[in-house]
């Protein structure tokens, strides 16, 4: 029998990836359409939810917390299955990465501690929930939220590249992201993951760009 999952977030950088990757393996996949659904109209939401029958609750879009929180306990009240997708950024620069799961969630600033939140109401409504902190994507093509369209905007202002050997950032090639997030599916169970390709070499930005380049 086909898998269905609802995607939320498919106006981004990393749904629309998953969203193939997922039909690869079989999956229909169904967007959140919020100009249809809006994330605030719980009624709504519900209705839609009840009308698609989802197996899978994927939720990569940004949004309210409760909405993160909605969704999760939806999907723990009728035994769907549910990925959220969170942020490195819920850690502070300092000290500088790679971070580990366990570590304490330092960050300062207004999306890091958004994502802080979102992971929080999550886990107080469902422990089979699971939620992906993912670092700084690598797109192979221009366009979207992604370190290899950055460098490029970069060189187009300015036609030199800055890149920190100070820094060493959280980062994995899209698809690699995508896949490992479908692998989390498949094992399902709930809890906090790092997907960071990074994690193990610990290459510095500088390294990284100096490799994208060749």
């Amino acid at each position: 029998m086909m898998m269905k999952a609802i995607i939320t977030g498919m106006n981004g950088t990393v749904a629309p990836v998953l969203a193939a990757v997922l039909q690869s393996q079989g999956y229909e996949t169904t967007p959140w359409n919020r100009a249809l659904v809006p994330p605030e109209d719980e009624a709504a939401g519900l209705a839609f939810l009840e009308r698609e029958k989802p197996d899978w609750i994927c939720h990569l879009a940004l949004g309210s917390e409760r909405w993160a929180e909605f969704l999760a306990q939806y999907a723990k009240e009728q035994g769907l299955g549910f990925l959220f997708t969170s942020t490195v950024m819920v850690f502070s620069n300092r000290p500088d990465g790679p971070h580990r799961v366990g570590d304490e969630r330092t960050s300062q600033d207004d999306y890091g501690r958004y994502k802080i939140r979102c992971e929080d109401q999550i886990q107080a409504v469902s422990d089979e929930a699971i939620i992906a902190r993912i670092g700084w994507q690598i797109g192979r093509t221009r366009g979207g939220n992604n370190m290899f369209e950055a460098l490029h905007q970069m060189h187009e202002k300015d036609e030199v590249i800055r890149c920190s050997t100070l820094w060493t950032p959280a980062t994995s090639f899209l698809e690699d992201t995508c896949e490992g997030l479908f692998q989390l599916m498949k094992r399902r169970q709930g809890g906090v993951y790092h997907l960071d390709s990074n994690a193990s070499s610990g290459l510095n930005y500088f390294e990284i760009v100096q490799g994208l380049k060749s």
